[in-house]
């Protein structure tokens, strides 16, 4: 009797150690440095932790897990454990006057420390207009997916289209003209509209059916056409 309670005892904390290791094993603590384009530290930047959830319909949307401010020395950490669901998150920081930035952290145990380097702002510009070019006031343009190179890693990392859409919108005034500030050089981001009565859209390339464009800052010659 008594070698049968130990057996049960040792099965119960066995399952308790192993429930404690996966739900450990599903959280990150992701800390690092946000830097200018000299690599100097960048006090006082927003630092988000973000991951993007989808059902079975295909639509996804961008949950924020923790926010902070970096201090002094442009360090950031978020100190409490956050639990992505898919095993890692996208940190993006922003600062007035730099550009946005971002990064990918993954549940890895060699994860190194983070470095946000936030660039010059730039801007994407252009105008809305309906089918038969007639420039279209209040429309709502939002980034899609957006791309960043990172040469010092050799690796291209996205910004996906549900957190880009969250954080960078902008309205067209009365001439049907919109501006997107504070992006990144280097950077290349797909550009949706949206309007009340018109079918919402993502600029596409005519001559390449289905193929998104995908817009370099500093373009200032943008046209997007929204259908009816």
């Amino acid at each position: 009797m008594a070698t049968r309670r130990l057996y049960a005892l040792l099965h119960v904390t066995m399952a308790v150690a192993c429930a404690v290791g996966a739900s450990e094993a599903g959280q990150i603590t992701p800390g690092g440095k946000v830097t200018d384009p000299t690599g100097r530290p960048v006090s006082g930047a927003k630092v988000g932790a973000y991951e993007v959830a989808g059902d079975s319909s295909g639509t996804s949307e961008s949950r924020l897990l923790g926010e902070m401010t970096t201090g002094a020395d442009g360090s950031f950490s978020f100190g409490a454990q956050l639990n992505p669901l898919g095993g890692g998150a996208t940190i993006v920081a922003r600062k007035q006057g730099l550009a946005i930035g971002w990064t990918f952290y993954s549940v890895r145990v060699d994860e190194k420390e983070q470095v946000i380097s936030l660039g010059l702002p730039k801007q994407l510009s252009g105008m809305v207009v309906d089918v038969n070019d007639k420039p279209l006031s209040d429309a709502t343009v939002f980034a899609g997916d957006a791309f960043i190179q990172k040469p010092e890693i050799r690796q291209t990392t996205m910004l996906s289209h549900a957190i880009a859409r969250a954080l960078l919108t902008t309205k067209t005034d009365a001439q049907g003209r919109f501006a997107m500030d504070d992006l990144p050089g280097g950077a290349t981001f797909e550009l949706g509209v949206q309007k009340p009565g018109y079918a919402t859209t993502t600029a596409t390339d005519p001559s390449r059916v289905g193929q998104t464009i995908r817009f370099v800052p500093g373009q200032a010659d943008i046209k997007l056409t929204m259908p009816p």
